[in-house]
C-alpha cells in the first residue's frame, strides 16, 4: 500500500537496504515472484552460450531449456530426498504416513482389477498359442515369469500413474496457483523438501510392496483361467508355477517397481510444481504428468530390461 501511494505522487522508494528475506516477501506480495522454473544465473549463461552455439534456433532452445530444467530439477529432488534420509530436515517435523497412504491405500483397488485381468488374459493367451504347438504344458512356466518379471511391475507402474500421478499434481499445481509454493520460499522452507521428497520416499517404499501385490493377483487370475483352460489339477498347476520362478526374477520385479515408482514421482512433481497459475493449468499439469509419467515408465522399462539382459540375470 505504501509502494502504491508513493507511485500515485512520483515518490521513489529504494528498498536495496531491506533484508533479503523481506524482499523476498514483497515480491511474493506483488506477485512477481520468481516462478517455479525460473532459471538461476549459472544456467541462464549455459543456456545463452547453447543458444548461440544453435544460431538461434527457437526449437533447439526449447529443448536446451527443457533439459536443463529437467536435470536441476531431479539433481534438487536427489538432494532433498539424501537430506532427509540423513536427517538434515528435521525441523519441517515431517509425517510419512500420509503419503505412504497415498502412494499405497488408495492405489491398490485399481492395481488389483488390472493384475487380476492382465494375468488372466496372459493365461488365456498362452494356452491358446501354446496348444497350437503341442507345447500347452509350457504355459504356466512362461506365464509365471513373464508375471514376476515384468507384467506386476508394469501394472503398477501404470496404476501409479494413473491414479497417484494424477492426484500429485493437480495438488502441487494448486499450491502453486494459490502462492503456498513462494509462501514457503519466502519463510526459508525448500520446496523441495517438504512437497517432493516425502512423495519420492513413499514410492521407492511403496513401488517394490506395490509389485508384490500385483504379481500375486496376477498369479491368482492366471491359475484360474489355466487351470479352466488346461484341465489341469490345481496343484499341479501350482506346482508348476512355483517351479519356473526364481529369486532372479522376482528381484527384477522389485527393482523396476522402485524404478517405476521414482519416475511416476517424478515427473508429478515436476509439472505440478511447474505449472501455471491461470485457469487451466491444473488440468494441463495433470495431463502433462500423467503422459510423462507413463512414457518414463515405459522407457525405464526398456532400459532395465536390457540391463538385465546385457549383465544374464
Amino acid at each position: 500500500r505504501l509502494e502504491a501511494a508513493c507511485t500515485e505522487r512520483g515518490v521513489e522508494i529504494d528498498a536495496s537496504a531491506l533484508p533479503a528475506g523481506a524482499r523476498q516477501v514483497l515480491d511474493v506480495a506483488r506477485g512477481a515472484s520468481p516462478a517455479p522454473g525460473a532459471r538461476k544465473r549459472g544456467e541462464r549463461e549455459l543456456v545463452d552460450a547453447l543458444s548461440r552455439l544453435r544460431k538461434g534456433s527457437p526449437v533447439a532452445d526449447r529443448i536446451g531449456v527443457a533439459v536443463l530444467e529437467s536435470l536441476g530439477f531431479i539433481g534438487g529432488s536427489a538432494a532433498a530426498l539424501g537430506r532427509m534420509l540423513t536427517g538434515r530436515i528435521r525441523r519441517l517435523d515431517l509425517d510419512l504416513t500420509p503419503a505412504i497412504q497415498e502412494a499405497g491405500a488408495h492405489v491398490l483397488p485399481v492395481l488389483a482389477l488390472i493384475a487380476l485381468l492382465g494375468g488372466a488374459v496372459l493365461s488365456l493367451l498362452a494356452t491358446q498359442q501354446l496348444d497350437k504347438l503341442g507345447a500347452i504344458l509350457v504355459a504356466p512356466n512362461l506365464v509365471a515369469i513373464v508375471i514376476v518379471r515384468e507384467l506386476s511391475a508394469l501394472v503398477t507402474g501404470f496404476a501409479l500413474a494413473g491414479r497417484w500421478a494424477s492426484t500429485n499434481a493437480a495438488d502441487l499445481a494448486a499450491m502453486v496457483a494459490g502462492d503456498e509454493v513462494d509462501a514457503l520460499r519466502a519463510v526459508g522452507v525448500d520446496p523441495f523438501d517438504l512437497l517432493v521428497a516425502p512423495r519420492l520416499l513413499a514410492l521407492l517404499v511403496m513401488g517394490p510392496a506395490l509389485v508384490l501385490y500385483a504379481t500375486f493377483f496376477g498369479l491368482l487370475g492366471s491359475v484360474a483361467v489355466g487351470v479352466a483352460l488346461m484341465e489341469l489339477p490345481a496343484p499341479e498347476y501350482l506346482a508348476r508355477t512355483q517351479a519356473a520362478l526364481g529369486y532372479d526374477h522376482a528381484i527384477i520385479g522389485l527393482v523396476k517397481g522402485a524404478v517405476f515408482g521414482f519416475v511416476v514421482g517424478l515427473a508429478a512433481c515436476y509439472h505440478g510444481l511447474r505449472s501455471g497459475r491461470g485457469p487451466g493449468a491444473i488440468g494441463s499439469a495433470v495431463k502433462r504428468a500423467v503422459v510423462t509419467a507413463i512414457l518414463w515408465v515405459v522407457v525405464s522399462d526398456a532400459v532395465i530390461a536390457a540391463f538385465f539382459k546385457w549383465a544374464r540375470y
